[in-house]
């Protein structure tokens, strides 16, 4: 097995964290986008994923945020057209926070009213830092 030198690791670490930020800063209106154009949210118990999918997304990409959350962007404007969560039972568990944003995301309605996306689209960032 190769050794990774500490240098290039330290490096690695870097430029992911400078790629998130970068997404993070291209979606400003990703709360907004949130409640107006949700396509699909759904959970899939049997691989433990949970998944946020907007409408008319163009090729994406996916990024991995922490090895357990995934954006998947546009790799052009770096604007997130969904998030995936993958080890969601093990989560709830662990983190009391994540806890209560999931179950507060099951009980998002998407409706001919709209859907209610507020908390979600408010607290984005923090599916980032579990």
């Amino acid at each position: 097995m190769a050794k990774i030198d500490p240098t290039e690791l330290h490096a690695m670490n870097r430029s992911h964290f400078e790629r998130i930020q970068e997404i993070m800063k291209a979606n400003p209106d990703l709360a907004d986008r949130l409640r107006a154009n949700v396509d699909s949210m759904y959970y899939d118990g049997q691989e433990d994923i949970f998944t946020v999918r907007l409408k008319d997304p163009p090729a994406l990409i996916s990024e991995s945020v922490n090895n357990r959350t995934f954006f998947n962007v546009d790799p052009i404007s770096n604007r997130v057209f969904g998030v995936e969560v993958i080890g969601v039972a093990e989560l709830i568990h662990e983190n009391p926070t994540f806890r209560s944003l999931f179950f507060q995301m099951l009980n998002i309605r998407v409706g001919p009213g709209g859907p209610n996306l507020d908390h979600l689209a408010t607290h984005v960032e923090m599916l980032a830092s579990v």
